[in-house]
């Protein structure tokens, strides 16, 4: 196993057991969201719309985290990665078509957030098109991904100022976690990108090591709202 397959395959052990978590606390999220603890409060009910627009905006964000690693990959020489690509298309553009059902008939400033954020992904079909006729370049697939990535992951729904210290909390762990996951997922897509030249090429590694603090920074933060049990769950056995 050369030194590429075992970073790849380190970043994507990690990767799972952040996403592992990451989904137990959407669940909490969910639950909390839909507990009648939260029905005393004047806004309540936008309270428990935004949670769940969350949840679905976190699905379409993780779908483009994945096909991002694919995308790159496959820029970056990973030939196999072709036949994996077109599922995971198909993946992310059924989570944009849940994202759109979530936001029907919804006209407040949460929901205008997001449809005017989804305006990014205008330029994924083109993204798409070069990596399949060869003339994507990884630094661009790199970038587009991750920038349209970051707008939709920084949306203010307003999850951060609600009353409800269980649901605040809940909120607040899943951003870090989220912010966890991201980086990790950069981590992988700068590596996969490499394969073809066998090593960092320009400023890849400066990048890499930038984005590996980032992550740290993330799980070192992460206790500040999560529970013992979130935290020993993150853990590496």
């Amino acid at each position: 196993m050369d030194v590429t397959t075992k970073a790849t395959t380190s970043i994507r052990v990690r990767l799972l057991r952040i996403l592992i978590l990451a989904l137990a606390v959407l669940l909490v999220l969910l639950g909390i969201a839909a507990a009648e603890q939260i029905s005393a409060y004047r806004n309540a009910s936008a309270t428990a719309d935004n949670a769940r627009l969350e949840i679905t905006l976190q699905g379409l964000v993780h779908e483009l985290q994945k096909e991002r690693g694919l995308t790159t990959g496959y820029v970056g020489g990973v030939q196999q990665f072709s036949a994996k690509l077109p599922a995971q298309r198909k993946a992310t553009d059924t989570a944009r078509r849940q994202l759109d059902v979530a936001l029907k008939g919804r006209e407040d400033s949460a929901a205008g957030s997001v449809r005017e954020s989804l305006g990014r992904l205008d330029g994924l079909a083109g993204i798409r098109k070069d990596a399949d006729d060869g003339s994507g370049v990884v630094n661009d697939t790199f970038d587009y991904f991750t920038t349209t990535i970051t707008v939709l992951d920084r949306l203010d729904l307003g999850l951060e100022d609600v009353h409800d210290g269980p649901l605040r909390d809940a909120y607040q762990a899943l951003q870090v976690l989220g912010n966890a996951k991201e980086f990790t997922g950069e981590e992988r897509a700068i590596v996969l990108g490499s394969v073809r030249a066998g090593k960092f090429r320009g400023d890849d590694y400066s990048r890499f090591m930038e984005i590996r603090a980032g992550r740290l920074a993330a799980l070192d933060a992460f206790p500040r709202s999560a529970t013992a049990v979130q935290e020993r769950r993150l853990k590496p056995p």
